[in-house]
C-alpha cells in the first residue's frame, strides 16, 4: 500500500462517523501540516476498514474512548499495521508512526486515559516495533482489502511503474470486470515510454470514472457500448464532461483537443484490441474553430506573460519611432539575460569548486562512527569548522544515517547549508545549471531536460557523445512524434564545462539510484536530499524558482569590466519571471531583436524550417500583439490631437505630456487622407469589383475610434450653413462614411465587405456610449 494513493479510494470517506471524523480532523491538524491532514486520515480510515470496521455502521471509536487497554491495543495495532502493510522510506514509517503517537496521546488526554510508551526509531526497527508487527500479524486480516487498497498498477515500456486509479470502476461494477480492465490497460501501457503513458492513462482513468457516472451496473455498460450503442452513449458521455468544464471556467479549447485525445486513447486500449465492438458511427470528435493567427508569425514557448509584458514591454515612450521602442526593449532582454547569466554562473563556479573540494576531503577526512554504533566514543568533530571530516563522513555512510543527519554531522536545523557543502544536487542547484544550458542553447525545453537520458538501459552512455572535435548532448521531446522525437545540441566549450559540472553533481545521486534498482538512476536531472535520492516526473515543475533562490538574484550585478548591469531594486523586480519557459522566450525575442529574422528564431528555438519567401519582416506573435496595442494606441492619440489640438484639455486626451508632442507629431501625425481612400469612397456603391480588390487596404478598428467616428458622422450629417468646420474634419468625414457603411445592415449592404466579427461589439458599445456631441462639436468647428 502507498499511503498518498489512498486519496484515490472514495471508500474511505465512509469508513468513521461524521462526529468521529470531525474529532479527529482538528487533532490531526494541530500535529501535522495543512498539506499532509488527508493523508493521515487517510491512512487511519485505512486501517480501520481493514482491522477493525464492521458492515453496521460507521466506526464512532466509542470503544476505545472508553477503555484505556483498549485504545492501547489499537494504537499498538495502527502501528503494526503501518509497518507491515505500507511499502515506503523507513523514515515515512517513522513518520506517520511518530505522528500518530502524539495524535493519540492528545486523543487518550482530552478522553482522560493514559498511553503507553512506545519507542519508535528512524534508523532501525525497535523491540517496540517489533512487538507491534506481531501483534499486527496475528490476526486474521481481510486479505482481499489489501488487496484493493493497494490499489492497481501497470508498467511503461522501459519497465518503469504506474499506479492507475480504479477504485471508483471497482467499487461499481465489481472485482471481476475491473481486473479485466486492469489487465488490457496493463498491455496498453506496455506500448509507450513514460513521457506520454502518465497523461494517456490519467486520460484513460477520468473517461472510466466518467462511465460510473452513466451506467450504475455492468451489464448497462455493456449494453451501452454494443455496436449500435456506443456513438450515442460517448456523446452523451462528451456533453456532460463538456459541462463540468465550462461550470470549472476551464478553456473550451482545451477540452476539445483532451477529448479527441481520450476517445483515441479509448480506441487504442478497448477497441483496437476487440475487447469492445466497433461502433458503426465513429465517435463524435469535434473540431474548435477560432480566428488562426498570422502565418508570419512564430510560437515562442506561449504568449508573454503579465510579469513579463510589465518587465519587457511597458514604460515605452508611445511619442518614439518603432525601431526606437525595439531597441530599447532588445536592451532589456540583453540587460536582463546578463544578469541572470552572471548570478547562475557565479553559482555554476560554486559547485564545481565544491565538487572538486569534496573528492579532497573524501581522502582526508576522518569518519565519524555511525550513530547505531554506541560502543565507540565519538572524538570526531563535524560541523561548519570541520567540513573534512563532515563529507568525508557523509559519503561514507551515504543515506544510512536516516533523520538526525544533520545533527549527528554538526549542523543542527542548518539542514540548506549542509546541503550545500556536501555538493547534493537540490532543485536550486539544478535551475541553475539548467538556466545556463538554456541561456546557451534555447532549443532545450523542461521537456527535454525531463527526457535526457545518459545512459540507456544497457549501461551505455547516450545523453553525450562526441562527434569529431564536437560534444554533442542528446534528449527526446517526444511530442513531436517517434520520427522528430530526438533532438540534438551541439555544445560549445562553455556548455560542455556545464554538462560535465552537472553529471558530476549528480554521480551521488546516480550510484545511489543504481544500486536501489528500477531505471531512474540513467537520467540526467537527478536531486537528493539527506536522506534520498530521487528524480522528479515534472522536471519543469521542480525547477520552478523558490523564494530561496529567488533572493540569490537580488544582488547587484556587473560584467567582466566592472560596469553596473543590474541594481538590486531592479533585479528584485526581475526575479519573479525567472524560470525555464521565460528565460527561453526571452531569448527567442533577443535573437529576433539581433537578426530580424523569424527564420534564426527557429533555428534557436529547434523547430523546424519556416515557409515564407518573405518571413523576415514580420514579428514573432508576442511582438506582434504589443505592437498592434501600441499602433492602436499611436492612432487614436494622433486623431485626437487633429480634434483638439486648439482645445485647452488637448493634453488631459493625449498619452503624453506638451514636451513629447512635438517628437509624437514628427513620427506619428496624421497625413492628408490617401488618394486610393478618396475613390474608394467615391466608388462605394457604384464600384462592387474594385471594393474587393482593395485587399491592402487596412483599418485599425477600436471602441474610442467609433465613439470619434460616429460623432463626426452625426455632426456633419446634421449641420446648418453657419457651421464652418477645421479642413481636415472634411476627410474625416469621408472616413467615417467608408467606414461605419460597412456595420449597417439594408439592402445595400451586399456592396460592401462584411465587417469582421470581432469588430462588431466594439460597434455596438461606441453607439450605447455616444461622445458627448455638443463639446465634440465646439472642438471640430472653426472659432
Amino acid at each position: 500500500m502507498l499511503p498518498k494513493q489512498l486519496t484515490f479510494f472514495p471508500k474511505l470517506k465512509n469508513v468513521l462517523s461524521s462526529d468521529y471524523r470531525d474529532e479527529l480532523n482538528k487533532i490531526v491538524s494541530l500535529t501535522v501540516k495543512k498539506s499532509e491532514i488527508g493523508q493521515f486520515i487517510n491512512v487511519y480510515s485505512s486501517f480501520i476498514d481493514i482491522c477493525i470496521y464492521t458492515l453496521d455502521s460507521q466506526y464512532n471509536a466509542l470503544d476505545i474512548k472508553n477503555s484505556e487497554v483498549k485504545i492501547n491495543a489499537h494504537l499498538s495495532l495502527l502501528i503494526g499495521f503501518i509497518y507491515t502493510e505500507f511499502e515506503c522510506s523507513a523514515m515515512t514509517h517513522y513518520k506517520y508512526c511518530y505522528n500518530f503517537k502524539k495524535i493519540f496521546s492528545k486523543f487518550s488526554h482530552d478522553n482522560n486515559m493514559i498511553l503507553n510508551i512506545i519507542n519508535i526509531s528512524d534508523t532501525r526497527l525497535s523491540e517496540d516495533v517489533k512487538d507491534k508487527i506481531i501483534l499486527y500479524k496475528s490476526l486474521n486480516i481481510n486479505a482481499s482489502l489489501i488487496k484493493y487498497y493497494s490499489g492497481w498498477s501497470c508498467e511503461d515500456k522501459l519497465g518503469n511503474s504506474y499506479m492507475i486509479h480504479l477504485a471508483t470502476f471497482y467499487d461499481t461494477y465489481g472485482e471481476e470486470f475491473a481486473t479485466k480492465i486492469h489487465m488490457l490497460i496493463c498491455n496498453y501501457a506496455k506500448k509507450h515510454k513514460s513521457a506520454t503513458i502518465r497523461t494517456k492513462l490519467y486520460t484513460l482513468v477520468s473517461l472510466l470514472n466518467e462511465f460510473t457516472e452513466h451506467c450504475k451496473t455492468k451489464d448497462i455498460l455493456e449494453y451501452s457500448f454494443k455496436a449500435e450503442n456506443s456513438a450515442d452513449f460517448m456523446e452523451n458521455v462528451l456533453n456532460s464532461m463538456f459541462f463540468k468544464s465550462l461550470m470549472k471556467n476551464n478553456d473550451p479549447k482545451i477540452f476539445i483537443k483532451r477529448w479527441k485525445s481520450a476517445i483515441r486513447i479509448f480506441s487504442d486500449c478497448f477497441i483496437d484490441t476487440g475487447y469492445i465492438d466497433e461502433p458503426l458511427k465513429p465517435f463524435l470528435a469535434p473540431e474548435f474553430k477560432e480566428p488562426k493567427t498570422s502565418e508570419h508569425s512564430i510560437f515562442i514557448g506561449g504568449d508573454l506573460s503579465e510579469k513579463e509584458n510589465e518587465r519587457w514591454l511597458v514604460d515605452i515612450p508611445l511619442e518614439i519611432k518603432d525601431d526606437e521602442a525595439l531597441s530599447l526593449i532588445h536592451q532589456r532582454l540583453d540587460r536582463d539575460l546578463e544578469h541572470i547569466r552572471i548570478v547562475c554562473n557565479k553559482r555554476f563556479e560554486d559547485i564545481n569548486y565544491r565538487l572538486q573540494r569534496n573528492i579532497k576531503f573524501r581522502e582526508t577526512g576522518k569518519i565519524k562512527p555511525h550513530p547505531s554504533n554506541v560502543t565507540i566514543k565519538n572524538v570526531i568533530p563535524m560541523g561548519i569548522d570541520y567540513l573534512d571530516n563532515t563529507v568525508a563522513t557523509f559519503y561514507h555512510y551515504g543515506f544510512g544515517v536516516g533523520a538526525r543527519t544533520t545533527t549527528y554531522l554538526g549542523f543542527d536545523a542548518q539542514g540548506d547549508t549542509l546541503l550545500e557543502e556536501l555538493c547534493l544536487p537540490t532543485s536550486q542547484s539544478l535551475l541553475f545549471l539548467a538556466l545556463l544550458l538554456i541561456i546557451e542553447h534555447p532549443k532545450i525545453t523542461p521537456s527535454w531536460l525531463q527526457e535526457w537520458e545518459l545512459f540507456d538501459r544497457n549501461g551505455n552512455q547516450v545523453g553525450l557523445k562526441q562527434a569529431g572535435n564536437h560534444w554533442i548532448a542528446v534528449s527526446f521531446k517526444n511530442r513531436k512524434g517517434a520520427v522528430n522525437a530526438q533532438q540534438e545540441v551541439v555544445l560549445t566549450d562553455y556548455s560542455k564545462s556545464i554538462v560535465d559540472v552537472l553529471i558530476e553533481h549528480t554521480r551521488f545521486a546516480r550510484e545511489s539510484l543504481q544500486i536501489n534498482g528500477g531505471s531512474d538512476w540513467r537520467f540526467v536531472m537527478l536531486t537528493a536530499n539527506l536522506q534520498v535520492a530521487s528524480r522528479s516526473k515534472n522536471i519543469g515543475k521542480l525547477l520552478t524558482e523558490s523564494n530561496r533562490s529567488r533572493q540569490i538574484f537580488y544582488v547587484d550585478s556587473y560584467n567582466e569590466d566592472r560596469q553596473l548591469i543590474l541594481i538590486k531594486s531592479e533585479a528584485k523586480k526581475l526575479s519573479p519571471i525567472v524560470t525555464l519557459r521565460s528565460i527561453r522566450k526571452a531569448r527567442a525575442l533577443q535573437t529576433y531583436l539581433e537578426t530580424q529574422s523569424i527564420n534564426a528564431v527557429a533555428e534557436v528555438l529547434g523547430h523546424k524550417e519556416v515557409r515564407s519567401e518573405l518571413i523576415e519582416i514580420y514579428l514573432p506573435q508576442s511582438l506582434m500583439n504589443y505592437f498592434n496595442k501600441r499602433w492602436v494606441r499611436q492612432f487614436q492619440n494622433a486623431i485626437i490631437f487633429k480634434s483638439l489640438k486648439d482645445s485647452p484639455y488637448l493634453f488631459d486626451a493625449l498619452d503624453f505630456n506638451e514636451v513629447s508632442l512635438e517628437v509624437f507629431l514628427k513620427n506619428h501625425n496624421l497625413g492628408e487622407l490617401p488618394i486610393y481612400l478618396e475613390r474608394a469612397s467615391s466608388n462605394t456603391c457604384n464600384n462592387k469589383e474594385y471594393i474587393n480588390n482593395l485587399d491592402e487596404l487596412v483599418f485599425t478598428l477600436s471602441t474610442p475610434l467609433f465613439q470619434v467616428l460616429l460623432a463626426i458622422q452625426h455632426i456633419i450629417d446634421n449641420a446648418t450653413q453657419e457651421d464652418v468646420f477645421k479642413p481636415v474634419i472634411k476627410k474625416w468625414y469621408q472616413s467615417a462614411d467608408f467606414i461605419l457603411k460597412h456595420f449597417l445592415l439594408s439592402q445595400d449592404s451586399e456592396k460592401y465587405r462584411r465587417p469582421p466579427k470581432e469588430a462588431i461589439p466594439l460597434y455596438e458599445l461606441a453607439l450605447n456610449n455616444p461622445l458627448d456631441l455638443v463639446l465634440f462639436k465646439e472642438s471640430i468647428l472653426c472659432r
